[in-house]
């Protein structure tokens, strides 16, 4: 992982303002992130909401991954969500058109899921 990290801090320019001893020539000079205080999120126009938000998409991943984990679920099996409410234009623009299906789960055809078996009444 760490090539691959030092190539999105190079290609995506976070290092572009940075001193070389602290970032500028690699990712393994740069000082550890820090959360943002209220004058940083000010300015990039973060609100509270969007923090619940981007947690309530974090929780979702964990639960998806705790499904598969617990029922040991094949990983090429893929969860689609469908959002309970509408969703913002700003959040729609980041989405895949792809992703917008009711909720449902998509099997590769050759391992179908099966039912337990069902208890005896004897």
């Amino acid at each position: 992982m760490p090539f691959i990290t030092e190539e999105l801090w190079h290609g995506m320019a976070f290092n572009a303002d940075l001193p070389a001893d602290q970032g500028g020539n690699s990712i393994m000079f740069a000082k550890w992130p820090k959360p943002l205080d209220a004058d940083e999120l000010a300015y990039f126009g973060i609100l509270p909401e969007d923090e619940k938000t981007a947690n309530d998409k974090y929780e979702a991943v964990n639960l998806g991954r705790g499904l598969k984990s617990t029922f040991n679920i094949n990983k090429r099996v893929r969860f689609v969500l469908k959002p309970a409410q509408e969703l913002p234009a700003h959040e729609i623009e980041v989405l895949p058109s792809s992703s917008m299906p009711s909720l449902s789960m998509s099997m590769p055809p050759s391992r179908p899921l099966k039912a337990p078996p069902a208890p005896s009444l004897r």
